[in-house]
């Protein structure tokens, strides 16, 4: 009876997994070599991010992809539905860039068990530097 209850319990998680796989499988990249996979994916993130963020987010999925192959697929897989959505396709440059930084690369990803951490950009001082002058008498 046990062992029953326990089954039924990881049913619905064994389906859930089994359409994320199929979803990824029928991704046309999926067969695809892993560096042609990685420029694919390089190209797309270049549509959305500045060049600095493509570097980020590039070794970040090459990191990961060193754990699960799929990686780069499926980093396609969760922009490509980010692009199908509506109010994606007629938002703002800003409004696609922030879905796909805070959404699809954020939390989309967790549906194949991993996500990536935003980049960090380093503050920029607002002040000026001053350089004392070195020939002015004082």
């Amino acid at each position: 009876m046990p062992m029953q209850a326990e089954s039924e319990l990881s049913q619905p998680i064994m389906s859930h997994q089994t359409a994320e796989l199929r979803r990824l499988h029928a991704n046309m990249w999926y067969g695809c070599p892993q560096d042609q996979q990685e420029y694919a994916v390089q190209a797309l993130l270049a549509r959305y991010l500045s060049e600095e963020e493509v570097i980020y987010y590039m070794r970040q999925i090459r990191l990961e992809a060193r754990e699960c192959r799929d990686s780069f697929v499926q980093v396609m897989q969760v922009i490509q539905e980010k692009e199908q959505q509506p109010k994606f396709k007629s938002g703002t440059k800003a409004y696609k860039h922030n879905n796909i930084v805070k959404f699809a690369l954020q939390e989309n990803l967790k549906e194949f068990g991993w996500s990536l951490p935003p980049m960090q950009k380093q503050k920029r001082s607002k002040k000026e530097v001053v350089e004392p002058d070195l020939f002015r008498q004082y």
